[in-house]
């Protein structure tokens, strides 16, 4: 295919404060065959010197891709910098990467191929992970078989996807991959919640389509502490409740009623005393999966 009829990938790269990790974050974009990439860059305020480190880069090697943006600006929090990259970034398509991960060997390129080959209407991606510990050591192959998910029933069974991103936020779901056009139809996301990236696969799971890729597309680095900063946002924002008050009722009926169980369920965490009674979401959630892997695995 023809350099020029092949999408532009944007690659955009929130950072805030990862100056030991975000040289190998761009060197891992740079190592993908893909032919069209761009990278954009915007430092959330950081007080190391991530930024000039990764200006100083993107300097050096911006003849290496098509097209190369860096910028900083005053700490705003993740939601309101997701939205400021996209809409600095000119792809058709948004591959998402946190500056203290790493592309995967192919990741970009691979991931892609996954979409022009199974998606054929404007789909949220979500795709596998690498786990990686501080150090960059490889401790986990697939972060969907690392937690304990079917990979198989998750790629070929939509509705069961949809329960299980769900019940079962997790990290082989932190990474998404989508066309700007969704980007667009959702306006982006919600700069009012901390759980940006769920509110964003709720809408999509509500009003359009969603599938999973069997495709290690990044690898995903574990650490202490990693929790971006949100001005303004207390401890209760970072919860998924919001996100799902917000969108519940562009579900179904039954939709709405797990998504009610899914915020009594949540309603306790994080607090030091439950009664007894707050366990009943969870117990009914856990056989609830249960019956609906069993399902959809003989169906």
């Amino acid at each position: 295919m023809p350099i020029n009829s092949q999408p532009l990938i944007s690659v955009v790269i929130p950072c805030y404060n990862h100056e030991n990790f975000i040289i190998d974050c761009l060197e891992s974009v740079k190592r993908d065959p893909y032919e069209r990439i761009e990278i954009v860059f915007l430092d959330d305020g950081s007080s190391d010197d991530s930024y000039e480190l990764g200006e100083s880069w993107l300097k050096a090697n911006k003849n290496s891709f098509e097209k190369v943006s860096y910028s900083k600006q005053s700490n705003q929090g993740i939601c309101k910098t997701f939205n400021t990259l996209v809409r600095k970034s000119s792809g058709e398509f948004i591959f998402i990467l946190a500056s203290d991960d790493l592309a995967a060997a192919n990741g970009i390129s691979n991931t892609l191929r996954y979409y022009n080959r199974h998606c054929s209407e404007p789909t949220l991606l979500f795709t596998d992970l690498e786990l990686i510990d501080y150090d960059g050591r490889l401790f986990a192959k697939s972060g969907t078989a690392h937690t304990h998910r079917d990979a198989e029933l998750l790629e070929n069974k939509k509705e069961y996807l949809k329960l299980d991103l769900l019940v079962n936020w997790g990290i082989p779901y932190m990474q998404q991959f989508y066309p700007r056009e969704l980007f667009d139809l959702h306006d982006g996301y919600s700069e009012k919640l901390k759980c940006e990236d769920y509110y964003f696969a709720l809408k999509n799971i509500a009003v359009g389509s969603v599938a999973y890729a069997h495709v290690v597309s990044r690898q995903y680095r574990l650490r202490k502490n990693s929790r971006s900063i949100t001005p303004g946002l207390s401890v209760e924002d970072y919860r998924s409740t919001g996100a799902r008050d917000i969108v519940a009722q562009e579900f179904s009926f039954s939709f709405r009623v797990l998504l009610w169980i899914l915020n009594r369920r949540d309603a306790s965490i994080g607090t030091s005393k439950r009664p007894i009674s707050s366990l009943i979401p969870h117990i009914l959630l856990r056989i609830f999966m249960r019956i609906a892997r069993l399902y959809y695995k003989l169906s």
